[in-house]
């Protein structure tokens, strides 16, 4: 992740352990938290600052992807970008 060191970023406050990783591994960032989806989606949608989604994102109904007009999706691999995820349901559903 050498390539993004020194990047600023916007990112969704809540993301749990992901908050972490990339406060870790991700030298010299700085990290623009937004505590709400509509203000993340409308800075994003009118600025260049990188942000980051995953596989999960594109499951949350409430997730409307920003047009690509300006934007290059690059996949991060390896270890350090997988996070193993637990739920629990009742067995009703």
């Amino acid at each position: 992740m050498t390539d993004l060191a020194g990047l600023s970023f916007v990112v969704l406050d809540d993301i749990g352990a992901w908050k972490d990783v990339i406060g870790k591994e991700i030298e010299d960032a700085h990290f623009m938290y937004q505590d709400e989806r509509d203000a993340m989606d409308e800075i994003t949608r009118y600025s260049s600052f990188p942000y980051f989604t995953t596989n999960v994102t594109a499951a949350d109904p409430s997730y409307h992807p920003v047009p690509a007009n300006n934007r290059v999706e690059r996949s991060i691999k390896g270890p350090k970008a997988e996070l193993t995820i637990y739920v629990t349901v009742k067995r009703q559903r």
